[in-house]
């Protein structure tokens, strides 16, 4: 689920239209038999948009008015997320399909707005198997440009073609389809722990042509491969192909002795301020990359990168309580959802530099034994860890 660009919603309000993907209301609908109907009819509307986009109902601007703002602070039927959620629970939706929704509310040139994101995904056409009041059973209802289908009609066919067309990825790229077919862990087929090709969709594989042929590139010497217990690690090439076309070509990871298998991540330098002893490298992933999809994949759907408790310790393997998913490794990796979130992260540790380094990471120290051979790898661990603790922080304290 994208987050909410209030920038975009601004930059939308100061257009003075509708268009394809957004509307705009003076207030939000009355909490009567009209209101729900004309709000359940507006939110079907905008998740079959044809734009490919969230899709925006946004409070508090009065068209009338010459897209006038002004504000919902005084409006008594205001919802949250929560209460859309429940709205559209009990609605009867052909295959229990429902659209994802959400409430953002801002301040744009210091008035109040609500925002309800209607969030785009694959499971389009939305439309009800069982009539509510005014809005149609079967009746598929779409937005085009500033109009939505009126509620006693039904789409035009070839507009309702694109929906099905969306849901089935018909009209996407093999690179566009392989995103959503790397995202489907649970249909791939597994070979030595290793996924080989798409159950569904064979014609979707991977090759590993350096393992099969026995040749390994050793990476122990580098600092995160210390943060596991058995500091032995390689990485190998793969390969993803569509039927003999090669879409993808990288690498993956194995850690503390070959147990663990990640795809290959990405390493930046954070500046954290003029100084040169302050500046560290860190590797992470992000979820809607194609290393952040192989990420899960290669871990079955538990994106993580733990290490051994203290019992597998003693007995050098993992015990049935002890998921190798976990906490990335003591503070190997970091994770994010995006490129902008990792940015929005970074500049959160800018901000709070002191709770930064007040950090203490004593006690993690002892488990990265093999990272600290040396000064310069003692302080790159000791800052990984910390980037590892903010992160925690920075996801409880509710992300931007």
């Amino acid at each position: 689920m994208r987050q909410l660009d209030i920038h975009e919603i601004c930059d939308l309000i100061f257009s003075k239209q509708e268009g394809g993907y957004w509307d705009f209301k003076r207030e939000w609908y009355k909490n009567d038999a009209k209101g729900k109907q004309d709000m359940l009819h507006d939110i079907i509307c905008m998740a079959n948009n044809l734009s490919k986009k969230d899709g925006y109902i946004i409070f508090g601007v009065d068209e009338a008015k010459d897209f006038a703002l002004t504000g919902v602070c005084s409006d008594p039927n205001r919802r949250n997320t929560q209460n859309m959620v429940d709205f559209l629970r009990d609605k009867k939706f052909a295959g229990a399909f429902r659209p994802t929704v959400s409430v953002t509310a801002f301040d744009c040139s210091g008035v109040s707005i609500d925002v309800l994101a209607v969030h785009t995904d694959n499971n389009t056409p939305y439309y009800l198997a069982e009539k509510f009041q005014g809005v149609h059973a079967n009746n598929i209802y779409i937005r085009i440009q500033d109009t939505n289908t009126p509620l006693d009609r039904s789409a035009d066919i070839h507009d309702i073609e694109k929906l099905w067309r969306k849901r089935f990825g018909i009209d996407k790229t093999a690179l566009e389809r392989l995103e959503i077919i790397l995202s489907d862990c649970n249909n791939w087929e597994y070979k030595e722990q290793r996924p080989h090709y798409h159950k569904l969709h064979p014609e979707f594989y991977i090759e590993y042509p350096e393992h099969d042929e026995g040749e390994q590139y050793e990476t122990s010497h580098q600092v995160y491969s210390g943060f596991y217990i058995n500091s032995t690690s390689y990485w190998y090439n793969y390969r993803i192909y569509y039927h003999s076309a090669l879409l993808h070509d990288s690498a993956y990871h194995l850690y503390d002795g070959s147990r663990i298998m990640l795809a290959s991540h990405s390493t930046v330098m954070f500046r954290m301020d003029d100084g040169h002893d302050s500046n560290t490298f860190y590797h992470y992933f992000t979820k809607d990359s194609i290393e952040g999809k192989m990420l899960l994949l290669f871990t079955k759907g538990n994106a993580g990168y733990d290490e051994r408790c203290d019992y597998c310790r003693s007995y050098d393997d993992y015990c049935s309580n002890c998921s190798i998913f976990g906490s990335l490794g003591g503070g190997a990796f970091l994770v994010f959802d995006n490129e902008k979130s990792r940015k929005s992260f970074e500049a959160y540790v800018l901000n709070n530099r002191k709770a930064f380094n007040d950090i203490e990471v004593k006690n993690d120290l002892s488990t990265v034994r093999h990272a600290v051979d040396n000064k310069w790898d003692k302080s790159r661990a000791i800052k990984m860890i910390k980037l590892h603790k903010m992160l925690n922080i920075w996801e409880r304290e509710g992300k931007p």
